[in-house]
């Protein structure tokens, strides 16, 4: 469905071709390599430690020489929980123009460290009434450190950890955990020096 709506997206748009592939992010195999490989809105941290490190050499297989792969993944040590009654995002959908509201419910685990989240996704129907939309996932909570043995094991050169898109150094208050890891480059840079 989601390739589907993206394909019709793109259709609208007009432009270059973009392909499109569905596949187990644990065991693709495409036939190119690419100097850039995003993993957004914290689709890793939904993988145990074994299915992220196949992830990662896949990944790594799959980057060409001096190219790079960044992810956003949850700040392990972010223990605020969300307002379950408060919105956390209100948007206008695209496709309806009805407003939505985002509300998120989440519970911690200590061993292995997870949140498990309930996100609600209320629209707005133009005669007054709320359609209500769920999606319960599950993250692993990393610290940079865990997150580093899994890139080394995963052949991975060099990485750098930050805590936001300006590439402030990572610290435990950050609003997030960004890593960029490099498939070639000095073993030196491993370290990020705002990383307790």
């Amino acid at each position: 469905a989601m390739l589907s709506r993206a394909r019709a997206c793109l259709e609208r748009r007009g432009g270059p071709s973009v392909p499109l592939y569905q596949a187990d992010m644990r065991s693709f195999h495409l036939s190119r390599m690419f100097g850039l490989i995003l993993a957004p809105c914290n689709t890793s941290a939904v993988l145990d430690d074994r299915g992220l490190r196949q992830m990662l050499t896949c990944v790594r297989a799959h980057l060409s020489p001096n190219g790079a792969f960044a992810a956003e993944m949850p700040n392990p040590f972010d223990t605020e929980v969300p307002d379950p009654h408060e919105p956390l995002q209100v948007f206008i959908d695209r496709e309806s123009a009805n407003p939505v509201q985002v509300y998120a419910s989440q519970q911690m685990q200590e061993d292995p460290p997870r949140a498990q989240v309930t996100w609600s996704y209320d629209e707005l129907q133009p005669d007054g009434h709320v359609v209500r939309a769920q999606v319960h996932t599950s993250f692993q909570l990393r610290r940079p450190e865990a997150v580093g043995r899994l890139l080394q094991a995963s052949g991975f050169a060099a990485w750098h950890f930050h805590g936001d898109y300006d590439c402030a150094p990572f610290v435990p208050d950050s609003p997030r955990l960004i890593v960029v890891a490099e498939s070639s480059g000095n073993q030196d840079t491993q370290e990020n020096p705002g990383c307790d």
